[in-house]
């Protein structure tokens, strides 16, 4: 499985409800076009991602580019417990890409330390 943290948003927003709606800056949509190459040589059967706007924006070009269709997971959004975001990895094959955000990434290495 590939994991990526959506591309550049800028700077968060004033709160979590507004902030779920932040997209992809210009840097960040060039990113995402970039993608397509940079993953040129993997399998990739499916594409997960969270339902926030930046995640999506991340991972479309390179859905297209494979006629995938992006399918949305809260299990990749903010504030998810983390047994959910677990259980959801877990259970993904390697050729799947999964999009999320910087927080789950956070709690990853903490749940993997402590394993």
């Amino acid at each position: 499985m590939l994991l990526l943290r959506h591309a550049s948003a800028g700077e968060r927003l004033s709160s979590p409800e507004i902030d779920r709606f932040r997209r992809l800056d210009e840097s960040g949509r060039m990113v995402a076009r970039q993608l397509v190459w940079a993953y040129a040589d993997r399998e990739i059967t499916r594409i997960v991602s969270s339902p926030l706007a930046r995640c999506l924006e991340s991972v479309v070009p390179l859905a297209q580019s494979r006629h995938l269709v992006v399918e949305s997971s809260w299990e990749l959004e903010p504030d998810v417990p983390l047994d959910d975001l677990l259980t959801l990895l877990v259970d993904l094959p390697d050729s799947f890409f999964v999009c999320t955000q910087r927080d789950e990434f956070d709690t990853l290495p903490r749940y993997t330390l402590s394993c």
